[in-house]
């Protein structure tokens, strides 16, 4: 084999691979612990942590790395859940945002209690708060110029 780096491939996929599994196994628990799924419970707090208490779709589909088709389909069940409300974006009317209903706060804000415990037993708990602080750094800059 000619120009192939075994050594790269190996270590993205274990990145991957990692990242699979600490995905998988948070939104199981946080599943277990507030019925919310885990893509529903990733969306609806990054709604409500916005500054605006409201989020464009496709920034939202993004960030949770969802194709838009399928993220605007999961979108359909939160809302036919009462979870969440569309409204066309008044600074741009062909955008769409996206905003909890005051029963998504309530759970969303119930569901964040169960957060931390899960996140520490499958994440932070593996690391050193030194690790933490590097992890994030290497995350934030193989994110940034992948975006």
């Amino acid at each position: 084999m000619t120009n192939f780096d075994s050594e790269l491939f190996d270590r993205i996929g274990l990145f991957l691979e990692a990242a699979s599994y600490l995905q998988r196994n948070i939104y199981a628990a946080l599943e277990e612990a507030t019925g919310l799924q885990g893509a529903w419970f990733e969306t609806m707090v990054r709604i409500y942590r916005s500054p605006t208490e409201c989020q464009r779709v496709g920034e939202l589909a993004q960030q949770v790395t969802f194709p838009a088709s399928t993220f605007s389909r999961m979108l359909d069940k939160m809302e036919a859940s009462e979870l969440v409300e569309r409204e066309t974006d008044p600074s741009n009317r062909r955008a769409t945002l996206v905003r909890l209903t005051s029963l998504g706060v309530e759970r969303i804000e119930e569901a964040l209690k169960s957060h931390d415990p899960i996140a520490k037993r499958f994440f932070s708990s593996t690391l050193e708060p030194m690790e933490m602080q590097q992890l994030e750094g290497i995350c934030r800059r193989i994110r940034d110029v992948n975006s």
